[in-house]
């Protein structure tokens, strides 16, 4: 029975304190590089009406990459199905992605790399592709955790165009 009520009371606050420490860790990472939570809900950042893969933006903080490369910082939630002892359970999972504004300094051969990885399936980009108004949509693999987040801004930088300053 002490086991019981040990790990009845242990594991919530477990997962209360590793989701407070994973998204902590964002927090600071946004405070740190100027992004700014939007107060709206985000709009659709897909060219459909129906989000692909099942994922939905429900919260988004503005920023920019350089001066001249403004974006949106998008936590994502897809639901999941996960067995459980042979019991399929459903479960939200967040995703990390950023949506880039319509520019033409993202043309067809800076946004062909980005594609094939999502295509690929095998690397960190689950989601690549035109999204809407002209923009470019990336989503990535991995918890919104300080580390992931500043690995996947730290990579999209390195990959633009070199003209931008």
């Amino acid at each position: 029975m002490w086991i019981a009520l040990a790990v009845a009371v242990v594991t919530p606050i477990y997962f209360w304190r590793r989701s407070r420490d994973v998204m902590g860790g964002f927090d600071e990472l946004m405070a740190e590089r100027g992004f700014v939570a939007k107060k709206a809900a985000p709009a659709t950042v897909f060219a459909s009406q129906e989000p692909p893969m099942g994922f939905s933006a429900y919260a988004a903080f503005a920023g920019s990459l350089r001066a001249e490369t403004p974006i949106s910082l998008l936590l994502f939630r897809r639901t999941e199905t996960v067995l459980v002892r042979n019991v399929p359970v459903q479960t939200p999972t967040i995703y990390v992605g950023v949506y880039l504004q319509p520019a033409a300094k993202f043309d067809k051969s800076w946004r062909r790399p980005w594609e094939e990885r999502a295509v690929r399936g095998r690397d960190d980009v689950v989601y690549a592709a035109v999204g809407a108004t002209g923009g470019f949509v990336i989503i990535w693999k991995g918890s919104p955790s300080r580390k992931n987040v500043a690995a996947h801004l730290d990579a999209l930088v390195d990959s633009l165009p070199s003209s931008n300053p």
